[in-house]
């Protein structure tokens, strides 16, 4: 059985390239059943105008890996005395 995610635009960013983008957020979850498709949203975005996409979830084999973060010595700290965001 497929895996779906529910996804709604909650807001713009500019993009690198310095283009405005959509930017989308997971609101709920959907699966495939015998008699069609069932789902719940388990979230409501503020300002949201109803609209929504389904799309198939990705396996965790098949996402990318993240970046790994390297944590960088801001002025005049040592390295060995780095602090870190948690």
């Amino acid at each position: 059985m497929a895996n779906y995610k529910i996804k709604a635009v909650t807001g713009t960013y500019t993009g690198k390239d310095g283009k405005t983008k959509k930017e989308w957020s997971d609101i709920g979850v959907c699966f495939a059943g015998d008699e069609g498709f069932f789902g719940t949203i388990k979230t409501t975005p503020l300002n949201w105008d109803g609209k929504f996409i389904i799309v198939e979830s990705k396996s965790r084999e098949e996402q990318p890996a993240p970046a790994p973060q390297k944590a960088q010595a801001t002025k005049g700290e040592d390295r060995d005395e780095l602090r870190l965001p948690f």
